[in-house]
Parts: structure tokens; C-alpha cells; sequence
């Protein structure tokens, strides 16, 4: 995955994933998941508003609008979910940055 502009990244403890955040000052915080078991996406998931699929890298990415600017999204075997999505550029910038990736090598 390719970090735009502002966004840092930093991983976190997994036992049979990788798991991590990406965030940006003021602005959208993303927590991922990758690899192992990967949980159902709806699982939890409160308030829905919109659930969207299309095809991605020979798989199928779920984008799924939920809560108060909230944005999960899975595809492959990586699950993430999006806080703090404010505006439509934000939720672009969080799609622009998963459809992005390309190696289990995460983020670049």
C-alpha cells in the first residue's frame, strides 16, 4: 500500500497477522488487519448505511459505510476499518490508498 501524503504508519503486535495503524494529523485513523484468520467484516458492525462490493486484484473488495464516519473495508485476506471519515475526499483518500496495494510487503 502506498501512504499519500501526511499519513504515517506503525505496526502493532499479531500473532498470526499483521496488524497496524494509519492515520493522519487531525484527520482519518485506520486500523488494518492481514493475513491468518480474517474475521467477518460485518461482524459488530452498528448503524450500516451502505454496503458496496466490486472486483479488485482478481478478488472482491467490501466497502461497507457504517457508525458515525466510519468506513470498513476488506479484500484479499486484510480487513480494515476507517475512523473519523469526515468528508467523501477522506473516504476517497482511504480507497485510494487500499486499492494501492499490491504485496504482502504492507505499507510501503
Amino acid at each position: 500500500m502506498v501512504l499519500l501524503s501526511g499519513y504515517r504508519h506503525a505496526t502493532d503486535g499479531g500473532i498470526d497477522t499483521s496488524v497496524g495503524r494509519i492515520w493522519k494529523r487531525g484527520g482519518t485513523r485506520i486500523v488494518y488487519e492481514i493475513g491468518g484468520f480474517k474475521p467477518d467484516l460485518t461482524e459488530g458492525l452498528r448503524d450500516v448505511v451502505s454496503v458496496t462490493t466490486e472486483a479488485f486484484n482478481s478478488d472482491k473488495l467490501t466497502v461497507i459505510t457504517h457508525g458515525e464516519n466510519q468506513l470498513s473495508v476488506g479484500f484479499q485476506n486484510a480487513n480494515l476499518t476507517a475512523e473519523n471519515v469526515r468528508t467523501p475526499k477522506d473516504a476517497d483518500d482511504v480507497l485510494r490508498m487500499v486499492k494501492s496495494y499490491s504485496s504482502p510487503y504492507w505499507p510501503k
